[in-house]
């Protein structure tokens, strides 16, 4: 997915940090960890999911790495989406917590999670908070633009929704390849007050981005992105989980699970940050709160669906 494209872009391996978790392992462990890469991403959510627990003893294991069934604890928390598949493969009776997983991953895995003690922490952000952001960051806005492919109309069709609920609309154009976005660009921005962009690969990508964001600079309409990376390449703001703020939540439903509580079969991301580029916002005469300020009013604004 574009998220973790763009982490595997920006954050290199900590290899004292990663290599010191996979190094934790306790014969007859409470909890077994598995990372889909030995990242610095997943090693962090790791990290903070193990604070959260102190007094539980833990395995931490690259997917590679990771036992046979038989070796295992009865609670699996998968970070990513190998490990969630290799989770469900392999580890039928045990329950499974997993996070750093994406609605699009979640939403092609239904099937396998179907009838299995394991929830979900989704990382993408609900529609609701998404749209608060834009009310709270440009309260004068009402138009947002969204440009797609097929495989975003999933995230149209939700953040459709939120807007109509907050009164704001959302105008869009549709595109099937690369070479269409200029043109679509060109056709969406004069009939929006500003640009969202939604996980989709073949609209958001490394290649593409930067063309975006300068053609909407140019037009004078800001882009509200959905990582910290598209704040520092040029998106006025965006709202994000962390993987310190996943592991947090995944830490919360593993206490359930250790508990014998019962597990949601999906969970919407609770803890998150606000980024902002004031840079962009002083470059566009636009006057934005602090990154805290707007993540109080999120807060207050409470769009967690």
């Amino acid at each position: 997915m574009v998220f973790f494209a763009f982490c595997r872009c920006a954050l290199r391996l900590l290899p004292g940090a990663v290599l010191a978790l996979l190094a934790c392992v306790a014969h007859g462990a409470d909890i077994d960890v598995l990372l889909s890469e030995p990242t610095a991403v997943y090693g962090e959510a790791a990290a903070s999911l193990k604070a959260e627990l102190p007094g539980h003893n833990f395995q931490v294991f690259d997917v590679r790495d990771a036992p046979a069934a038989g070796q295992t604890s009865r609670i699996v928390v998968a970070f990513g989406q190998r490990a969630l598949q290799r989770a469900l493969a392999e580890r039928e009776t045990s329950t499974i917590v997993a996070g750093l997983i994406t609605a699009r991953t979640h939403e092609s895995m239904a099937a396998a999670l179907r009838g299995r003690r394991a929830t979900v922490v989704i990382l993408d952000q609900p529609y609701a908070r998404q749209i608060d952001l834009v009310r709270a960051a440009l309260p004068g806005s009402k138009r947002i633009g969204i440009v797609h492919s097929p495989e975003g109309e999933s995230a149209l069709a939700g953040l459709s929704s939120a807007a109509r609920e907050a009164g704001l609309s959302v105008v869009s154009e549709s595109v099937s390849g690369s070479t269409e976005l200029h043109a679509a660009l060109t056709r969406l921005l004069p009939r929006c007050d500003l640009l969202l962009a939604i996980p989709d690969n073949l609209v958001y990508n490394q290649a593409t981005l930067p063309n975006i964001l300068l053609t909407a600079y140019r037009a004078g309409k800001p882009l509200i992105g959905f990582s910290p990376f598209y704040v520092r390449g040029g998106a006025l703001a965006a709202v994000y989980s962390s993987p310190q703020q996943i592991g947090r939540q995944v830490a919360e439903a593993v206490n359930r699970a250790l508990a014998g509580g019962s597990l949601p079969a999906t969970q919407s991301a609770r803890y998150f940050s606000v980024g902002v580029n004031p840079t962009v916002a002083r470059s566009l005469g636009l006057s934005l709160d602090s990154e805290s300020d707007l993540a109080g009013k999120l807060e207050q604004m409470g769009g967690d669906q």
